[in-house]
Parts: structure tokens; C-alpha cells; sequence
């Protein structure tokens, strides 16, 4: 093949090359396009869950406080006193809180799942023990709490891990 015969081949070589370019360059573009739209999506899920979880984790700050409250007013109070005192300052601490409805089922992860599963339902079991303070004895009903709070912030802590772990 001499010169010409080269010369032919990078000509049509050319043609084909922009040809092929001007079809797939739209293409790859628009993929790369909805995969930044798909990659953008799921960070803002993972924000949005991530939220989701740190507000069970505010919820545990407030609970343990609220416990504390209890502890304190029935001190001076009667235990339903104490506690309707303590439920009231929960009330207004909340007031003006935003907050995300919990729906657990859209962790995809199943380990962060588990966890926030885990701490909703300690939460949930801690709240109902403030109310066995009216018939319960106190220090009894103090170590039960200290129990369920300790468990709490271990699961609150594992769960964090896990956020870490995955970025979110």
C-alpha cells in the first residue's frame, strides 16, 4: 500500500471517527447527564434519612432529659405531678421543631435499619416507663431508666458509626 492507499485510509478513517463521534458523543453526554441526576438523587435521600436519624437521636437527648426531669421533680411533686410536668417542658421544647416522618423502610442499608429500628423502639420503650413513675418505686424506676439509657446510647452510638461508615 503506498502513500495514496494511506492517505485514503486516514480520510475515511476520519470520516468514520466523526461520524461515530457526532452519534455517540450525544449519548454518552446524556448518560453521564443521568448519572449525575441519579448520583445528585441519592445524596439527597441519604440527607434526607440521615435527618430522619438524627432526629431520633435529638428524640434521645430529650427523652434522657426528660427522665432526668422526672427524677428531679418528683423530688417535690407527686410522680404524676412530676411527670406531667416533665411531658408539658417536652411539649414546648418541641413546639417549633421541624420534623421528618419516620419511615425506617427507606434505609437501604440493612445494618443502619436494624439500628434505627433498635434505638425508635428503646425510645419508645423509654417514654413508657416514664409513665410507670406513679406506680413504681422511684429508685427502682430510676435504675430501670438508667438500664434503658444506657442501652440507647449504645445503639445511638453504633448507629452513628454506621452513618459514618456509609457517608451519609
Amino acid at each position: 500500500m503506498g502513500l495514496m492507499g494511506e492517505i485514503i485510509v486516514a480520510i475515511i478513517v476520519g470520516l468514520l471517527s466523526g461520524a461515530l463521534g457526532s452519534v455517540l458523543g450525544p449519548v454518552v453526554v446524556y448518560r453521564l447527564r443521568r448519572r449525575e441526576r441519579q448520583e445528585e438523587r441519592e445524596r439527597e435521600i441519604h440527607s434526607e434519612l440521615r435527618q430522619m436519624i438524627e432526629e431520633r437521636f435529638d428524640d434521645c437527648g430529650q427523652v434522657m432529659g426528660q427522665t432526668f426531669r422526672i427524677a428531679v421533680y418528683v423530688q417535690r411533686l407527686s410522680p404524676l405531678d412530676a411527670y406531667r410536668r416533665a411531658m408539658a417542658d417536652e411539649v414546648a421544647e418541641r413546639a417549633d421543631r421541624p420534623y421528618h416522618r419516620w419511615q425506617p423502610y427507606r434505609i437501604t442499608d440493612e445494618t443502619l435499619r436494624r439500628l434505627a429500628e433498635q434505638l425508635h423502639d428503646r425510645l419508645n420503650e423509654l417514654r413508657t416507663h416514664h409513665i410507670s413513675v406513679m406506680t413504681m418505686d422511684i429508685d427502682r424506676w430510676r435504675a430501670e431508666a438508667s438500664e434503658i439509657d444506657n442501652h440507647l446510647r449504645e445503639i445511638e452510638r453504633q448507629a452513628r458509626l454506621r452513618l459514618d461508615e456509609l457517608r451519609w
